[in-house]
Parts: C-alpha cells; structure tokens; sequence
C-alpha cells in the first residue's frame, strides 16, 4: 500500500491494527519502535526501528510501511526489496516491493514483481489483472480526454484533500491551523486533527474565500470528509469515534448525518451500522440523498477497504449495507467514491486496480457489469491520487494529490476536460399516427436485455428523449388510449451523438375493422366446416390480445362469404364460422360478453361479384377472395 500520509487516517483505521511481533524475542528498540508503530507515531518508530542493531522480520514490515506512510519511498523501497529476496518472504511482500516501485517510476521492473507475486498468490485479482495488462503504462500515460490541471492558490503547506460540492461552494479536509481555542496534534502527522472547511468556486475553476465550516461539526479530532445532496439541506460526513476503543486498541471511524432547516444544520445522527470494531466513512450522496455510498473495513469483504451502498427506506432509516460488486472491489482498497448522478457513474480510488502508481482515480457504471475504468495521466500519477469530484455537465471539477509540485502532504486541484468522461448518448424521439400527425401524450416504456429502463410521456408535439447507454440494443413501446399500442427498435451502436426514433400509432374509432389495422391474415376453414384451424388461431390471438388491453372494447365479429352458392347457405355457413371464431375468442378474454359473432353470407359484397340473376358477373378468383372475408367492427372503445 502506497498511500501519502493524508490517507492513513483513515486507511491505518479502517485496517486493523498492524502486528507487532513478540516482544520477548525483540530488543529494546524494537520493542520501542513497535509501540510509536502500534500508536502511528511513525516519525518516532523509524528512530528506534533504525537504531535497533537486529529487527525481526515483522518489525522491518514495520519499518518499510513507516517510510510509505511518511512519503519516504525510497526507503520504503529499500527495505521491501529486502524482504522479498529474503528466504522467507511473504507474497505481500513482492506485491509491495512492485507497488512501490511504480512510485519511484520503475514500472518494468515493478511488472516483473507483479508477475511474482502472481505466481505464488494466483487467487488475488490484483496480481493477475496486472499480469494480463503487460502495456498498461503506454495506454495510461495518453492524454485521451484532454485534461487540464489547474493549480489551486488555496492549498497550505499541511494536508488539503477530498473536495465536496455544496451548493455553489466547495466543502473540503484540512489540518490546516485554524482558531480553536485547543489546537490538538494527532501522532502520526504532528499536525493538527483534520477539521472541514468551505470555499467559494471561481469561474475559472479555482477557489477562494477559504473558511472553517459549521463549528458543529468540527468537534476536538478528524472530522470530514463530507458530502452533500443536490439540494445542499442533507450531509453525510467521517469523523473519529472519540469515545470506544476496538479490540485492537484503535478508535474507529464512524459516518454520521445531519438535515440542514432553513440557514441552520441541525442535529447529528449516527448510521446505525457504525461500528467499535471496523470503521465507516467516505460518503457520498445521490441528487435525491436516497442513496449513500460509503467505505468501510467491515467483515465480508473482498480485502482491506471495500465500497458499500445504503438506501434509505420509507421509515427514513437506512438499509444495511450492500458490498458492490467484485467488478469495483478488490483484495486492496477502494476509498473516496464520488456518484455522478447525471451519468449514474461511480468514480473513486483504488490501489488494487491496475494503475500508474500509489492510489489511482476510476470511474465505473454503478448499473452496469464493466471493469472499472483508470482515468489515465494526467489525473493519475505515480503518485496518490483521490478524491475526484465532477460537475454536472463534466467539463471540469476537483480532485485531491501528493505529486511533486504541490504545496504539501495533499492538494487540491482542479481540472478541465474537453472529452466526457462518461460518453453518453441522448435518444430522441416523435411518436405519430398512421398519417403522419403527430400523437401528444403518449405513454412511451424504453427497455433493454433486462426489462423496462425508463419511461417518459410525449410533450404537445409528440417528442420524447431519453438518456441512453452505449452500444446497446432497445425496444420502444408507446402506449395511449384508443390507439394501438405502437413499438419500435434502436442500436446504440453508431457513431452519431443523437439517435433518432419514431414510433407510429394507429388511432382506434368506432365503426372500424380491426382486422385492416392490425393487418389480420385472412381465416380459413376447411370446405364446409366451422371449427377454427390452428392458422387462424394465430389470427384470432391478435383479436384476444388487443381485447385485453382495451377491457371496455366490444366487437362485432362478421363472417362474410363470396356468392358461389346459394345465398341460404351462405347465410348458414357464414353464421357457423362467426359463432366458432367469437366463441374462440370469448374463452381467452374478460368479459366475454364484450364479443359476439354474426354470418352476413353474401349479403355485403365488397366488389360488383354477382353470381345469379341478370346482375350477374363473372368474377375471377382474387376478386372472389376479398368477399371470404372477417370483420372485427368495433362497436364500443
């Protein structure tokens, strides 16, 4: 784990505490060392660790995960490259010696410990990930979306990290001094507790105006960081559990949130599945605050720090918690979650991914089933970085580093974009009747592989637009009364931004042959007989279907014959197919009043056919055939 100091407080708590060692088989120093190490006072555990003569095996661990934490990587390095060409080494070992040479910049050489630390630990994603993506560090260097960094004024020589949106401002931690009347210092860092603080957004995309947020909620030590819904009047924020101890000696962090009324934050309350012995916190808050994701270090996970949903139920409490997927969680850890709400799209840390070094920004799908993606250089570096915030349209936002360059541990800074992160496509649509007028309000369902994705009702004009996902396949169904129900498919596989779709409706009125709008096939009997072939069952469902859908329609069904025999039997013959096909149909709808058949024989004749009497005409076979014909009049809608 490569982590700049900043993070530790809340990766040294949400991971239990480190293992020490047994102190009868270790010197003074060491023993020394172990105890400023087991406090996270690494600054003193380096000292006595250093000037021990002899360190068992766990305190150089010890001893190396000090350097990281301190930023001190060229030691760190030393000492991992020590424990993995030892006899005994430990597969985490290698991971760490390769972990910490991309931080120094060495990424051939930290692929080949990767690759080593995938031999002997075959089972650990990170390992094998790393190991299919030989020529990760070419793809990542691009620049493919353009980024520009901007360099922020309001960064201090201590840590500034983790930006919020809130409102029009920007709410973010600092351990920054500030003017408590008690300026306590945690051991770890020798500065002080990290407080949160608020300031306004430049055009520009800077920052200015810095102040200390709400003295309420930045209580005697960590506090931040924090997270807001869209309306800025619900908060979600981390902040140390100042009162039990874990069985390991370590406070942990807990989330808790407040409603804001009118100006004023009201009353704090802790998430119910906080806990004393693993820790919660990162939140962020969906537009609607109904939905927080968070991290934690809690039992059942897939390693050290993995990210967690809650929604909020309709008694206002929280549901427990939901691991996200093994997609966006790995053996390491995943930290700072950030949800878009525009683009439904997750984008937080992780050094368990593939990355360019120490605590890598990716962006996922939360609906989706795709790894997460690196966002690449220069958002990422071989250093951490974390923290991203993204504004609505995704032209720019925030993010939190340690790279070279900054004014301390953490900046903020900020950045332009000229391509999406998130590419989205926009599908937009008309739905409109058989001649072509337009169809206003009408009910319009859009559904992919898995079901009904959203729905939207056509404005005045009959348009209709819908958020759409890349390279996927949907069906449209538009739906209105006394109209048949209209449906339609589009790819969003294609190049254009805007997909186009209409979708026609045929309006229903009475006196109409639903067998024309419906475009029913013609129903046969064999010669002489009445009873319904499996063909014109087919035929008849279309009939059953519509029914159903419109429950107060009735129809007269009419059975017609050409004029090719006598006209009483004609009658006899019509009658008896009419009453087979209404019955056949009766017995597959509610109400079956609603349908009733009746034979006219050859008495309405579409077409001059005559075949007795003077009128006589002689007629061929086609023209024949449209008299043998079924009529679905509609009588009531």
């Amino acid at each position: 784990m490569s982590f700049s100091f900043i993070k530790h407080i809340y990766i040294i708590l949400f991971i239990t505490a480190p293992f020490i060692g047994n102190s009868q088989e270790i010197n003074k120093r060491e023993k020394k060392g172990n105890k400023y190490f087991s406090e996270f006072n690494y600054s003193k555990a380096i000292r006595y660790y250093k000037n021990s003569d002899v360190l068992s095996v766990s305190a150089k661990r010890n001893l190396a995960t000090s350097y990281h934490y301190l930023n001190l990587n060229d030691s760190a390095l030393t000492i991992y490259k020590e424990l993995s060409h030892s006899k005994n080494p430990i597969s985490n070992d290698y991971f760490m010696y390769a972990q910490t040479l991309k931080i120094i910049g060495d990424y051939e050489k930290s692929q080949i410990w990767m690759k080593k630390f995938n031999m002997i630990n075959n089972k650990d994603s990170r390992g094998k990930n790393h190991v299919a993506s030989n020529n990760y560090i070419d793809v990542l260097k691009l620049n493919l979306r353009h980024f520009k960094i901007i360099k922020l004024n309001i960064n201090t020589s201590e840590e500034d990290f983790s930006p919020a949106y809130y409102n029009d401002k920007i709410v973010f931690c600092s351990s920054r001094k500030n003017l408590k009347v008690v300026s306590r210092k945690w051991n770890g860092s020798n500065l002080p507790f990290l407080d949160m603080y608020v300031a306004d957004t430049v055009t520009n995309g800077a920052l200015k105006n810095v102040e200390l947020f709400n003295s309420d909620y930045n209580d005697k030590f960590h506090d931040g960081p924090a997270s807001f819904s869209e309306s800025g009047n619900f908060m979600a924020f981390t902040r140390n559990n100042y009162t039990m101890k874990s069985a390991d000696g370590t406070k942990k962090l807990k989330m808790f949130y407040a409603f804001k009324h009118g100006e004023d934050w009201g009353e704090i309350f802790p998430f119910h599945f906080n806990s004393d012995e693993y820790s919660t916190g990162h939140p962020t808050i969906s537009a609607d605050g109904k939905t927080v994701y968070f991290s934690s270090d809690r039992p059942g996970g897939f390693g050290g720090v993995d990210i967690y949903v809650t929604n909020l139920n309709q008694d206002s409490s929280w549901s427990e918690p939901k691991n996200l997927d093994s997609l966006i969680n790995t053996e390491g850890n995943e930290l700072f979650p950030f949800f878009h709400n525009n683009t439904k799209t997750l984008y937080f840390a992780s050094n368990g991914h593939v990355g360019l070094g120490g605590l890598d920004i990716f962006a996922t799908q939360i609906e989706g089933s795709k790894m997460p993606e690196n966002l690449g250089h220069p958002i990422n570096t071989q250093f951490d970085d974390f923290g991203l915030i993204i504004n609505h349209k995704q032209k720019g936002g925030f993010f939190s580093s340690n790279r070279k360059g900054g004014e301390g541990h953490d900046d903020i800074y900020g950045f332009t974009v000229k391509k999406p992160l998130v590419e989205k496509k926009y599908l937009i649509g008309r739905s409109i009747n058989k001649q072509d007028s337009i169809v206003p309000l009408a009910m319009v369902y859009m559904s992919d592989s898995s079901g009904i994705v959203d729905s939207t009702l056509t404005d005045s004009l009959g348009k209709f637009k819908f958020d759409v996902k890349l390279k996927t396949a949907y069906t449209f169904l538009a739906q209105k009364n006394d109209y048949l129900p209209g449906k339609a498919n589009a790819n969003t596989d294609i190049k254009e931004d805007t997909i186009k779709v209409t979708i026609k409706l045929d309006q229903l009125k009475i006196g109409q042959d639903l067998a024309k709008v419906l475009k029913i096939n013609p129903i046969y009997f064999d010669l002489n007989k009445s009873n319904i072939r499996p063909d014109g069952a087919i035929e008849l469902d279309k009939i059953v279907q519509i029914m159903n859908e419109y429950p107060e329609m009735e129809i007269e069904l009419g059975s017609h014959t050409d004029c090719r025999a006598s006209k009483a039997y004609n009658k006899r013959l019509s009658n008896r197919r009419a009453v087979s096909s209404a019955k056949y149909i009766r017995a597959k709808i509610k109400n079956p009043s609603r349908i009733y058949g009746k034979g006219y024989g050859e008495s309405k004749l579409v077409n001059e056919c005559e075949c007795e009497g003077s009128k006589k005409v002689e007629c061929t076979e086609e023209q024949h055939q449209k008299n043998r014909r079924t009529e679905f009049v509609i009588i009531k809608l």
